[in-house]
């Protein structure tokens, strides 16, 4: 299975249609099914949508994200 991620961490990404544009990114690399998660406050490790992704991967899946902050802050 092919998981699209997408998130947005401001009102103002909201309005300008990232989110729009992450998911036609994210399909048009192939993502089958798109989890879209707006971040509004707290700290980046409340996503509870991608702890639920992550959960849900299995060997063989893949997980495409239109740029590597949408998912991680830090290499660890």
């Amino acid at each position: 299975m092919r998981f699209g991620y997408i998130r947005v961490s401001s009102k103002s990404q909201r309005d300008n249609s990232s989110l729009k544009e992450q998911r036609e990114a994210v399909l048009a690399a192939g993502a089958e099914e798109v989890i879209e998660e707006v971040y509004t406050g707290g700290t980046i490790k409340d996503r509870p949508l991608f702890s639920q992704l992550i959960e849900r991967l299995q060997p063989g899946d893949e997980l495409i994200v239109c740029k590597l902050d949408r998912f991680a802050r830090t290499v660890s």
